[in-house]
């Protein structure tokens, strides 16, 4: 917000200037000094190129910065900064393709970008989440962990019981020994071994 405003300022300031240099060739030449007026318009030429020339970076610059965030959901980057409105808040979900690892080293990844793996609590979220990340066509590991005392799956970051599931039909079926949960073309989820080396996805509120 505040390269914008500056960038505002600018713009409004190069018009001011040029308004300004106008007004001073128009007083002279009423006045008779003819003598100026070449230098008048030479001096508002160069003033309205140099304008035009700072607008044009300006516009550079706008350009490039759309081609990076476009360019967001590659390798390890921020995919999206957005308001998921069942939680009502912004998250961000960061993708680790650059890597693969067992999740429990990948967890630590997600710690260090201050997030954690990520909790999918409603439908929204994942239909959300499967319009961001489904052309890549890969296994995601999400926040999911069996709990093997109460044998039951919860959300390992909150410890909250999962109150929306979107498993494949068969599972999960490893009967305890798949203690850890991935995401499959962000869509159906599966119960792996922890050992297994997949991708991750955090979460950062």
């Amino acid at each position: 917000m505040k390269t914008s405003k500056a960038n505002e300022e600018g713009y409004m300031a190069g018009l001011y200037l040029i308004q300004v240099t106008i007004l001073i060739c128009l007083i002279a030449c009423v006045d008779g000094q003819a003598l100026y007026e070449d230098i008048c318009v030479n001096k508002i030429v160069n003033e309205m190129h140099q304008f035009y020339d700072r607008e044009m970076q300006l516009q550079t610059q706008v350009n490039k910065l759309k081609d990076q965030l476009g360019s967001c959901t590659c390798r390890a980057a921020c995919l999206a900064l957005e308001t998921v409105h069942t939680k009502g808040m912004l998250f961000c979900i960061k993708l680790t393709e650059t890597q693969k690892h067992h999740m429990r080293v990948l967890k630590t990844k997600c710690q260090s970008f201050g997030g954690h793996l990520l909790e999918i609590e409603t439908q929204s979220e994942q239909i959300w989440l499967k319009g961001k990340v489904s052309f890549l066509a890969e296994r995601w590991w999400i926040g999911a962990a069996l709990d093997t005392v109460k044998n039951v799956w919860i959300w390992d970051y909150s410890g909250t019981a999962m109150s929306f599931t979107n498993w494949h039909p068969v599972e999960p079926n490893g009967e305890g020994r798949e203690q850890c949960a991935l995401m499959w073309d962000a869509d159906l989820w599966q119960d792996y071994p922890c050992t297994d080396l997949f991708y991750i996805i955090c979460e950062r509120n």
